[in-house]
């Protein structure tokens, strides 16, 4: 019979090399594609809030004109005659309204 001689392993470094590669690899195909979903969402959420400022900005414009309206001159002698008060005007600006008549 022949003896049956038990070699003992070498750590071989070219191993070592490939497992940390193929780790490394796994490690950076995760890492860019968590980035790359990250991004698509961050895109998204900004996409949203520029939508959303563009719509106050609208309401904001809207809002300016209403004002201009209701400011002027012909408006407001037309609300204070339908209300029945005396609108007194000094140099063409509106100084105050008096209910005489009441």
């Amino acid at each position: 019979m022949a003896k049956i001689v038990k070699r003992k392993r070498r750590f071989k470094f070219g191993t070592f090399v490939n497992v940390i590669f193929s780790l490394s690899f796994i490690v950076y195909i995760c890492s860019a594609t968590f980035l790359h979903s990250h991004n698509v969402a961050l895109n998204y959420k900004l996409t949203a809030q520029q939508i959303e400022i563009e719509d106050a900005n609208k309401r904001l414009e809207t809002l300016k004109l209403e004002v201009a309206q209701f400011t002027e001159r012909e408006y407001l002698m037309t609300i204070s005659n339908e209300n029945g008060g005396n609108l007194k005007l000094d140099q063409k600006n509106i100084v105050y309204i008096s209910n005489e008549d009441k």
